[in-house]
């Protein structure tokens, strides 16, 4: 069986991540995989199997509805060129669904973002137009049961399928530093709830001063700004650190001893199981219900409500006074991490996969 995955490009994004590592997972498993790209001006950060071949679509067009009709126009020729039994649409889009118009493949589409968010963040009709879209599809992939239950009978077809973990869980336990770390764009501070993480660890530090929150992630300036002056507005800008954007995170996880996810709303939070797999106890602001999905219990980590700074702070400052519920959780931590390893992820493409095995036979 040939499986065509098509994605954005193959840098930095977590879906894009996400989309290289199933890859690797369906090449381990026997399948023929072809990667299509359509944007060539970014490096490609992420790597591919050498049995992977890589297809790009770029377009030089500058007029937007041009430069989509081309990559749509480039994606048909592909897939007609490739034929593939499966496409894989990473991040569904129209342009990409009507290129496959007559095609003979089962198109899946694999959702990467909540279908639910504050009514302040999306507007009802683009959650509408999520819903119509994918309806297009064969079948569609969602991260969280939350999910699922928003679609409800919306959509046919729908499986539920958490983003595979791409750090390898630790062995052994490994020497961690008083840092709370956190880990997101800057400029989208209001999402990650960075400034509710700030205006916690204000009352925090006064009863742990040898304590210091570490925060990575890119910004173009004007968020960092906002969380600069914040920082200096309630005087705790000595015990803040913001470490920019890196290709390796590893080491900021392994060096942590927490780990707070403060966003507001959260599809389901690839950096809090990457977090848990370094040994980090981790403290999640869950979003109805999707960040309890992965911390299931008291012993896996601490949930909050999103949006509350005294919540938030009373988890923080509950792990950092009890080093024994500290290592308990981060023990437990790696433990439940190890249910996002890549090849149980895949066990559940194979059930995806299994009827339409079962019609070439």
């Amino acid at each position: 069986m040939k499986i065509a995955i098509i994605v954005h490009n193959l840098a930095y994004g977590g879906a894009e991540r996400v989309a290289t590592m199933w890859a690797k997972g369906f090449v381990s498993q026997g399948y023929k995989v072809v990667v299509m790209i359509y944007d060539e001006s970014s490096p490609h950060t992420y790597s591919l199997p050498d049995d992977v071949k890589l297809v790009s679509m770029a377009s030089h067009v500058k007029n937007r509805i041009g430069r989509i009709i081309q990559r749509g126009w480039q994606l048909r020729n592909q897939l007609k060129k490739e034929k593939p039994d499966v496409v894989i649409d990473v991040i569904p889009a129209y342009w990409k669904r009507m290129s496959m118009i007559g095609l003979n493949c089962y198109k899946v589409s694999t959702e990467h973002n909540t279908f639910e968010r504050p009514q302040n963040a999306e507007k009802k009709a683009k959650k509408l137009q999520k819903i119509y879209l994918n309806r297009l599809y064969d079948h569609v992939t969602v991260l969280t049961q939350a999910d699922k239950k928003v679609v409800g009978n919306q959509l046919k077809h729908v499986t539920v399928l958490p983003n595979p973990l791409a750090l390898e869980p630790i062995g052994e336990n490994i020497e961690k530093k008083n840092i709370v770390l956190a880990v997101g764009c800057i400029d989208g501070w209001y999402e990650k709830g960075f400034d509710v993480l700030v205006k916690a660890w204000a009352k925090v530090i006064p009863t742990s001063e040898d304590w210091e929150l570490c925060i990575v992630g890119d910004s173009k300036g004007e968020g960092f700004n906002y969380l600069k002056s914040l920082c200096k507005e309630l005087n705790i800008q000595s015990s803040v650190r913001f470490s920019g954007f890196t290709d390796n995170i590893q080491p900021y996880y392994q060096s942590a001893s927490i780990f707070v996810l403060s966003s507001r709303y959260e599809g389901f939070g690839l950096v809090l199981i990457e977090a848990m797999s370094q040994g980090c106890a981790c403290v999640a602001c869950d979003y109805k219900g999707r960040q309890r999905e992965i911390i299931r219990n008291d012993e896996e980590g601490i949930i909050c409500k999103p949006d509350s700074v005294d919540d938030l702070a009373v988890a923080i400052k509950s792990l950092i006074s009890n080093s024994r519920q500290l290592k308990s959780m981060r023990e437990k931590s790696v433990m439940r991490s190890k249910d996002f390893v890549l090849d149980i992820i895949m066990q559940k493409w194979e059930d995806i996969l299994k009827p339409i095995r079962q019609n070439q036979n």
